[in-house]
């Protein structure tokens, strides 16, 4: 598909789909065009020889791209595998916080895709003071967790399940903080309604400081209703400490690629490209350029 199209899909994207997808990337051309190597064994291969029974293999390089599903599934596996080994013998939780699309957030992410980043520290430094805070501990021991912080993987993700541009973040998070000495407490009750009105508000304040939203805009938004303002935050059931194959298979989740080759479907006569949905529904792009348009997004 993309060694059909990427030249037709790169001349005309400006002219097709930078009103509503925002510029092509440099990050977004670059991984295209990796892709188009994946595998290919004109690029080069590694060789493989067995001395004792003289086999030789050649494998050819691969692209390890962001968008590649075979290459960061492999990627994914292998850090997952690692993390869940070292990472320490405590319990963890699956948090997903999402921005909503009232009043442009999410389009100001897609024109400027630093702001992901920024939101991604607030959100981690939100969490780990409201952790801290939820932490019970003696009056006397209070001083401790001044600098105690929770430990934290975070994954940006822009996309949804039909690739609709959707800014939201995963986040692997243990269930109490640590503090500077190693010790560790843990958080019994998360607060889960005052931490997301912690978000909201922290959040709005910073759009209204990066000058991306207007004072009056922020505070109409930080008036609603929490369950109505379009922030969403899901806090999972804790993961046991000695539960790593469920902590490995969450960190897969969190590493993983926007597409997968098994929900693909691709008619190389019409460039049709059939998408499988989650409920057994399917999206289809008429082209195999729109595809390609709305997987660009979501290069990081």
């Amino acid at each position: 598909m993309v060694v059909d199209h990427y030249d037709t899909f790169v001349s005309g994207y400006q002219t097709r789909y930078g009103e509503t997808h925002g510029r092509l990337r440099t990050e977004a051309e670059n991984a295209f065009l990796n892709f188009r190597r994946c595998g290919d064994p004109n690029f080069g291969v590694t060789l493989f020889r067995c001395d004792t029974c003289e086999v030789k293999l050649g494998v050819p390089f691969t692209c390890k791209a962001r968008i590649c599903p075979s290459c960061l599934s492999r990627k994914a596996e292998t850090r997952a595998s690692h993390l869940s080994e070292v990472l320490p013998q405590v319990e963890h939780r699956h948090i997903v916080f999402g921005l909503p699309k009232k009043m442009g957030l999410r389009q100001r992410i897609q024109e400027d895709p630093k702001l992901l980043r920024k939101v991604t520290r607030l959100v981690n430094q939100t969490i780990a003071e409201h952790l801290v805070s939820c932490v019970i501990v003696h009056r006397h021991r209070r001083d401790e967790l001044k600098k105690a912080r929770p430990g934290i993987i975070v994954a940006q993700h822009t996309w949804a399940d039909d690739l609709d541009y959707h800014p939201h973040l995963h986040l692997c998070i243990s269930v109490g903080v640590f503090t500077t000495d190693g010790d560790f407490y843990a958080a019994w009750d998360w607060k889960p309604e005052e931490l997301k009105e912690k978000l909201r508000r922290r959040i709005l304040k910073a759009f209204v400081r990066w000058e991306k939203l207007t004072p009056e805009a922020a505070d109409i938004v930080a008036c609603w209703q929490l369950d109505k303002c379009g922030f969403s935050l899901f806090i999972g059931s804790p993961i046991a400490e000695d539960n790593r194959e469920r902590l490995a298979r969450l960190l897969r989740y969190l590493m993983r690629s926007p597409v997968s080759f098994k929900r693909l479907k691709y008619d190389e006569r019409t460039g049709k490209v059939t998408m499988r949905l989650k409920r057994d529904q399917v999206k289809v792009f008429d082209h195999a350029v729109d595809f390609l348009a709305a997987l660009a997004r979501h290069v990081p």
